[in-house]
């Protein structure tokens, strides 16, 4: 079961580090964080403007992209948050507590690093728990209820955390549905 994982990982990383799906993703990155760092525009507007950009896009190279946006608008929101206390999404609103009263005092680079480096350092973790406890759940899925299940879609946002300093309840909406998704699957 675990070495279903590490190969499904391995394969995953293989197609997405191809040279065109990571200039892809570098582009949505880019362009979703020129977007998202417009006050009010989340990353699910913002995906929504960029989306007839992937049209034309093999399917893997589109969901690449639009994850890139996703994220880079996400990146996006917490900067808005961050230099002008205006949080681009509703899930940034914690960011201004704590990273703007750091660019008050003019530390507003060492704010946006943590809130680069507390992002990456705190999701790719909690995406990796994330993976590794889906086949388990998968087999165990069926045979619980839906009180159940719904608590078992509120485990992956402890784990993930947010675009700032601290691990915040903006993590909740990350993924349970996703959860709840993948525990439902088909067994093999």
């Amino acid at each position: 079961m675990i070495l279903d994982v590490w190969q499904g990982l391995f394969h995953g990383l293989s197609i997405a580090l191809l040279p065109n799906n990571l200039f892809y993703c570098f582009c949505g990155a880019l362009f979703g964080t020129l977007v998202g760092v417009l006050p009010g525009v989340g990353p699910l507007v913002t995906i929504a403007l960029l989306l007839p950009f992937t049209f034309t896009l093999e399917p893997t190279s589109a969901l690449i992209m639009l994850a890139g946006i996703y994220y880079g608008a996400q990146y996006g929101g917490s900067t808005t948050s961050i230099l002008l206390n205006m949080p681009g999404e509703t899930s940034s609103v914690i960011t201004c507590l704590d990273e703007h009263a750091m660019a008050k005092q003019g530390r507003a680079g060492p704010a946006l690093a943590i809130a680069t480096l507390g992002s990456f350092f705190c999701r790719n973790p909690g995406d990796l728990c994330y993976w590794f406890f889906l086949p388990v759940a998968r087999q165990h899925g069926h045979s619980l209820r839906a009180s159940r299940l719904f608590l078992a879609a509120g485990v992956r946002p402890h784990w993930r955390g947010g675009s700032g300093t601290r691990l915040t309840a903006k993590s909740h909406h990350h993924g349970s549905g996703w959860t709840a998704a993948g525990i439902g699957g088909h067994r093999h």
